[in-house]
């Protein structure tokens, strides 16, 4: 259990659902959209860490490495 840590996802809810999360003790935020993380990263600026989550388009790829700490759904080598 001390090795478990809550992701919460913001995605579709606005750069206030950040702001909420880091309020209450969040070091990381997680989104699948690569373009809505974008925007909110650069609205938001804070020491969050923020997480790919979900499937990564090939054509995206060099996008999501822009904007993503860490990408957990890497699917294929290509």
């Amino acid at each position: 259990p001390s090795l478990v840590k809550i992701l919460p996802v913001t995605k579709g809810h606005p750069v206030t659902a950040v702001e909420y999360a880091q309020n209450y003790g969040f070091s990381a935020i997680g989104e699948n959209w690569i373009q809505e993380a974008a925007t909110k990263k650069q609205v938001f600026k804070s020491t969050l860490a923020w997480e790919c989550i979900g499937h990564v388009q090939r054509n995206k790829a060099n996008l999501a490495v822009q904007y993503f700490d860490r990408i957990q759904s890497v699917d294929s080598i290509k």
